[in-house]
C-alpha cells in the first residue's frame, strides 16, 4: 500500500486537538494527536481502502450500532470549531455522521440530500442552536478531503482544501447552548440511525484552519497522477536521398484550362445522370 503519511504530518504539523486516523478497526477511539485523548467503540464496523492522490487510506464504516465516543474537552465546547476528515457517502437521507452531543444545541456534522432540496451526497455543519439549516449546507461531494469550520455560527465548508461553500450568513446562534461533559459521536446518534459514510483521519480543531493550512491540503490533493519521464528517440521521416524519387508525369487538361485530370471521357446525356433515380 501506498502511505498515506504525508496527510499524518499535515495534519500533525495544525497541532489538532484530536486527531483520529480509524485505521485500526480494534481500536478507532485512538488518538495519535500530542493529547492522545482516546476514546471507545461499540457495535460492529467494516474497513476498504481508498486510493486519493496516490495515497492508500484505510476507512472505515459502521455496519450494526456503530458507535465511537471520544470523550469532552473544553475545547469542542467554544465558538469557533473544525472539523477535518476523509469522508466517502453516497446516502440520500439526513443522519448523523459526527456531532457533540445529541441534542442539535451544540455543533454536528450530517448528511441531506433531495428531502433538503440538495444534491446527493451533500453536508450540513452547524454550531448552536439552529435558526437556518440551510445556510451550513454544502454539496456534492461522495469522496474527498473535507474541512468543515464554524466561526461563531457561519458555516464553511472545503473539499480537498478548496472552498466548497463559504457562507457569509449564520447558520445558527453560534453558541454551543450544553457546556456540560458531553461526548461527540462518531458514526451515529449514540449508536441509533446509524450513517452509511466511510470515515478516516478525523481531526479536530478550536479554530479555523488558516489559508496556508488549506492550501497544503489542496496542494496535496491536486496530485492527482503520478508522472513519469519517459525517453524518446527522434527518428526524422523521409530520410532516403533526393535523387532516388523520381519526377512524376503530370500534365494539366481538360476544359476549362488548368482543371486537374483524370477527366472523365464518357460523353455526359440526360439518361446517363439520371440512371438509376427512377
Amino acid at each position: 500500500m501506498a502511505s498515506d503519511q504525508a496527510l499524518r504530518d499535515l495534519i500533525l504539523a495544525s497541532n489538532p486537538v484530536g486527531y483520529y486516523p480509524l485505521d485500526t478497526q480494534a481500536n478507532l477511539g485512538r488518538d495519535i494527536s500530542p493529547h492522545a485523548h482516546h476514546g471507545s467503540q461499540s457495535g460492529t464496523f467494516q474497513q476498504q481502502v481508498l486510493t486519493l492522490a496516490g495515497m492508500d487510506i484505510s476507512v472505515a464504516k459502521g455496519v450494526s450500532a456503530p458507535l465511537v465516543v471520544i470523550p469532552d474537552r473544553a475545547e469542542y465546547r467554544g465558538r469557533t470549531f473544525t472539523m477535518e476528515c476523509i469522508i466517502s457517502h453516497q446516502e440520500d437521507a439526513n443522519l448523523v455522521i459526527a456531532e457533540r452531543g445529541g441534542d442539535n444545541q451544540n455543533w454536528s456534522l450530517q448528511s441531506v440530500g433531495t428531502a433538503m432540496g440538495m444534491p446527493v451526497p451533500s453536508y450540513q455543519f452547524v454550531l448552536g442552536a439552529s435558526t437556518q439549516p440551510a445556510n451550513g449546507r454544502a454539496g456534492p461531494s461522495m469522496t474527498g478531503h473535507m474541512i468543515f469550520t464554524s466561526v461563531q455560527g457561519i458555516t464553511k465548508i472545503y473539499l480537498n482544501g478548496v472552498a466548497l461553500k463559504e457562507w457569509t450568513v449564520a447558520t445558527g446562534n453560534g453558541i454551543q447552548g450544553n457546556q456540560g461533559n458531553l461526548p461527540i459521536h462518531l458514526f451515529s446518534r449514540g449508536g441509533n440511525f446509524a450513517s452509511s459514510a466511510y470515515l478516516a483521519h478525523v481531526a479536530f480543531y478550536a479554530r479555523e484552519l488558516t489559508v496556508a493550512e488549506r492550501q497544503a491540503r489542496e496542494n496535496l490533493f491536486s496530485n492527482l497522477y503520478e508522472w513519469k519521464l519517459h525517453p524518446l528517440t527522434a527518428t526524422p521521416a523521409n530520410q532516403e536521398p533526393r535523387s532516388q524519387f523520381q519526377p512524376q508525369d503530370v500534365a494539366w487538361r481538360g476544359t476549362p484550362p488548368l482543371y486537374p485530370g483524370p477527366v472523365n471521357v464518357q460523353q455526359m446525356s440526360q439518361s446517363i445522370v439520371c440512371k438509376g433515380h427512377d
